[in-house]
C-alpha cells in the first residue's frame, strides 16, 4: 500500500451530500503500511525546518523533539527543533488554553505525555508555531508537543514523531477546525493495495 495524500480540505453541504472545495490543502504521505508498518508526512515549521511524522489515525496528539530533549530523545531523520529559529513560536501556558490542546499543567508548564501499549512513551510540554500546509490553508498557529523524553519505540525510529488524527480538541484538524480554516473532516486518498 503506498499512500499519494490527504487532504485538509474546508466542506461545504448542499442536499445532503459533502462536496470538497477546490481550494483544498493536499499533503503528500510516504512510505507503506505493507512494507514498512507506516505512513509519513513532511512537518513544516518556522526557520525552514522540516520533519517526517508518522501518520496515526488512532492518536489525538502531534509531537516531535525539540532542541532540549539531547540524549533523551532518539536519533531521528532530522535534527531535533530549533524553536528560536521560528518568531512565531511560544510555549502554551497553563489553564483554559493548555486544557483546549490536551495538556496538564505541571510546574506551572503546559505538559503532556503519551504512552503506547507496546512500552514506549513521550513526555514534554506543549507549543505553538506556524506550521505550513500549503494550499489555500498556507501558514497557521497550531499546538503540538515538543518532546523531552522518548522510550523504546520511540526513541529507536527513524521518524521524527507522529501526527495524530485521532478524535480530540488537540489534533491539528480539530485545532483548524475551531478557528473556522476547514470543517473538522479530513480525507485519505490510499492506492496501490492489492497490487
Amino acid at each position: 500500500v503506498v499512500a499519494r495524500a490527504a487532504r485538509l480540505s474546508p466542506m461545504r453541504r448542499r442536499a445532503g451530500r459533502s462536496l470538497s472545495s477546490s481550494s483544498a490543502s493536499l499533503r503528500h504521505l510516504h512510505g507503506s503500511v505493507v512494507d514498512g508498518g507506516a505512513l509519513t508526512t513532511t512537518f513544516a515549521l518556522g526557520g525552514n525546518q522540516h520533519f517526517d511524522l508518522i501518520v496515526d489515525t488512532g492518536s489525538r496528539n502531534t509531537y516531535l523533539p525539540c532542541k532540549d530533549c539531547g540524549e533523551s530523545c532518539g536519533a531521528h531523520s532530522h535534527e531535533a527543533y530549533d524553536y528560536d529559529a521560528s518568531s512565531a513560536f511560544e510555549r502554551v501556558s497553563c489553564g483554559a488554553a493548555c486544557d483546549a490542546v490536551g495538556g496538564h499543567c505541571m510546574s506551572g508548564a503546559c505538559g503532556f505525555h503519551v504512552s503506547y501499549s507496546e512500552g514506549s512513551s513521550v513526555d514534554g510540554y506543549m507549543v505553538r508555531d506556524e506550521v505550513d500546509f500549503g494550499g489555500s490553508i498556507g501558514e497557521k498557529r497550531v499546538a503540538f508537543g515538543c518532546t523531552k523524553r522518548e522510550t523504546n519505540l520511540i526513541f529507536n525510529q527513524v521518524e521524527d514523531g507522529l501526527m495524530g488524527f485521532g478524535i480530540g480538541s488537540e489534533t491539528i484538524h480539530a485545532q483548524l477546525a475551531s478557528d473556522g480554516t476547514i470543517e473538522n473532516a479530513f480525507g485519505f486518498c490510499i492506492e496501490g493495495y492489492g497490487e
